[in-house]
């Protein structure tokens, strides 16, 4: 097996996430991380590869996770009839519920101050 090369991992994974139209912060929220992880994800200072979430990457960019790890095939673009709805709309769904999220815990009263005894 041809040995992993870390930096040309990290470009392969700045490509796809360009290529899907996703932001860093858009991947960070999907994945659960902070958005420094996936800056660090994607940096040649310090290239890592994220292997425990090399597939849930490679779904939402729409490649296949061996193209990341070695770039040896095309990557496997995403069939339309595969997704009922476009990334970009799910993202700009999140923004709005994240929203009215926001909106909705400045409106709640401030919980009762305890009383020391």
């Amino acid at each position: 097996m041809a040995e992993l090369s870390r930096a040309a991992v990290v470009e392969r994974l700045k490509v796809a996430r360009r290529d899907s139209g996703l932001k860093q912060s858009e991947v960070a929220d999907a994945c659960h991380v902070h958005i420094n992880t996936v800056r660090n994800w994607e940096s040649a200072k310090k290239p890592t590869v994220p292997f425990d979430h090399l597939e849930k990457l490679a779904d939402l960019y729409g490649v296949g996770y061996k193209w990341l790890l070695h770039g040896d095939a095309e990557p496997v673009a995403p069939k339309a009839e595969e997704f009922s709805r476009p990334l970009a709309e799910l993202a700009a769904e999140m923004r709005e519920l994240r929203a009215m999220l926001e909106d909705l815990s400045a409106r709640l009263p401030a919980p009762p101050q305890r009383k020391h005894a």
